[in-house]
């Protein structure tokens, strides 16, 4: 079944986002918001896809606060772009990024695409920003998107005053979009037809894998596991919410666990005392 797919840019009609000076040059957020939502529109092409984007001469959140938004049930997946600020911002290249992450609603646990994006991202050479994956109630329309039953990301790309980051992000748009559209087709199972240039790549294998962020897991089926434990042939692991092993001392539904910090084959597996009282793997019970 084709699935339909709505693209916002963030802050829409009359409501020009964060913005910042660096260096002499302004960065407001409304102008990125709407070329990169635009630029991973033009990527499915192909796809087996319908890709809507939101009309730029309109303001969804202003719409839908009044109720005249449009109708999120008429789509399998929303998308909203926007670049996030800190309290206070970082105008110096000091070579260190502060990344991109997602908001999803609490009430969301499937966060294949997003895990997707992020990990395509990140090995662009661009960082996650802390868990990568965030939950909130606090969005307008993340909020109406869930009554409405429809999965919902707001996508923070990149901090728009650390110049770091906005350096990086205007030198690989482009492949930031693709990164995007490939997250969202690969997490939704959507058929891609191959352009005359395109090589087939074999799909990754089960098992662990590795990016410039850390290990993670790829299931037989293509998901993975993410905030909470999976056993892994025979050892327990905790994965952060985008998915990645976490290691070292954790705390877990009020809880402490300890998490081998490597390196070796026993890295980030679960923890305890023998009883001499010496450290030790735990096996096949948390």
């Amino acid at each position: 079944m084709r699935k339909k797919i709505l693209l916002i840019a963030g802050h829409g009609q009359g409501d020009p986002g964060a913005c910042s000076t660096m260096n002499g040059v302004q960065y407001q957020e409304y102008l990125y918001t709407r070329e990169l939502v635009n630029l991973p529109a033009g990527c499915f092409g192909g796809a087996d896809a319908e890709i809507t984007v939101y009309d730029q001469s309109k303001n969804c959140y202003k719409q839908n606060k009044a109720g005249t938004g449009p109708n999120f049930k008429a789509y399998d997946y929303i998308f909203e772009v926007h670049f996030n600020a800190k309290v206070h911002g970082d105008g110096m290249m000091d070579g260190k990024f502060t990344g991109i992450g997602f908001y999803l609603h609490t009430g969301i646990r499937g966060v294949s695409v997003e895990q997707r994006i992020l990990r395509n991202v990140v090995s662009l050479g661009f960082k996650q920003w802390g868990d990568g994956i965030f939950y909130t109630s606090g969005l307008l329309n993340c909020n109406v998107a869930y009554r409405a039953g429809v999965d919902y990301a707001l996508l923070e790309t990149a901090f728009i005053d650390d110049l770091d980051d906005m350096a990086w992000y205007n030198a690989h748009k482009q492949e930031v979009a693709r990164a995007v559209a490939d997250g969202i087709m690969d997490g939704f199972g959507i058929r891609k037809d191959k352009g005359a240039g395109d090589v087939p790549q074999p799909p990754a294998a089960p098992g662990w894998q590795r990016d410039e962020t850390g290990w993670w897991y790829l299931d037989a089926d293509g998901k993975y596991p993410a905030d909470g434990w999976q056993e892994i042939g025979g050892r327990w692991y905790l994965f952060a919410r985008a998915g990645y092993m976490l290691k070292g001392l954790q705390v877990k539904d009020g809880k402490p666990y300890y998490l081998h910090e490597g390196p070796g084959a026993d890295e980030g597996a679960l923890m305890g005392t023998d009883g001499d009282g010496a450290l030790t793997v735990f096996w096949n019970d948390k």
